[in-house]
């Protein structure tokens, strides 16, 4: 015996598929849209934005992940994009190497997120990149090798410790916001920073 809609019970799971097929077609000529994505754990909401994205091959999103790598990997096969906002990052993996075109990148409001891809360091069109309210314990050296970086904004890593020596190859940085860091980049900071507007 299936169950359909929580109240009515089909003896036939075929004849329950059907009745609910009749219900999706009937929301979606009431104007309802069909999301074809689905990742565990991701609101609707997040996977609408996620999907017009795709469809519509958009250049800038602004997404809450929910932890969900899966739905990075999803994102992170946008090749197209040039902005991109994530928060709630439990684990970033290392293909977001593939969004070769991204100018800006944001990462914040992610306190489960402690470690940063190398991977980072091969977004060569990147200018401007913050790291906020986030769990990152230490940044890779290959954060080093972003030429274009323009504005580098690593505002409250409670967590954070090391900073890398490459960070002195900034020459380009324009806009340096270190704020709730002093440990890291205060008096103690053994990392020579680059001059702004060099």
């Amino acid at each position: 015996m299936a169950t359909c809609q929580g109240s009515r019970s089909f003896t036939d799971p075929e004849k329950c598929t059907r009745e609910l097929d009749k219900l999706v077609a009937a929301k979606l000529k009431e104007g309802f849209k069909e999301v074809s994505l689905n990742f565990p754990g991701v609101s609707v909401e997040v996977l609408w934005e996620v999907e017009q994205a795709r469809d519509k091959e958009l250049d800038t999103l602004h997404v809450r992940t929910g932890g969900s790598v899966a739905l990075l990997m999803e994102i992170f096969s946008y090749r197209w994009l040039k902005t991109l906002t994530l928060e709630e990052v439990a684990t970033l993996p290392p293909e977001i190497a593939n969004l070769s075109k991204l100018q800006f990148l944001e990462i914040s409001e992610s306190p489960r997120l402690k470690v940063l891809p190398r991977e980072l360091g091969k977004l060569g069109r990147l200018t401007w990149l913050c790291l906020a309210e986030s769990g990152i314990e230490e940044l890779p050296e290959e954060l080093g090798e972003l030429s274009r970086l323009r504005s580098l904004i690593i505002r409250s890593l409670p967590k954070l410790k090391v900073v890398p020596e490459s960070f002195s190859k900034l020459v380009g940085l324009r806009e340096l916001d270190v704020c709730d860091n002093r440990d890291v980049f205060g008096k103690r900071s053994p990392v020579q920073l680059p001059a702004l507007g060099a």
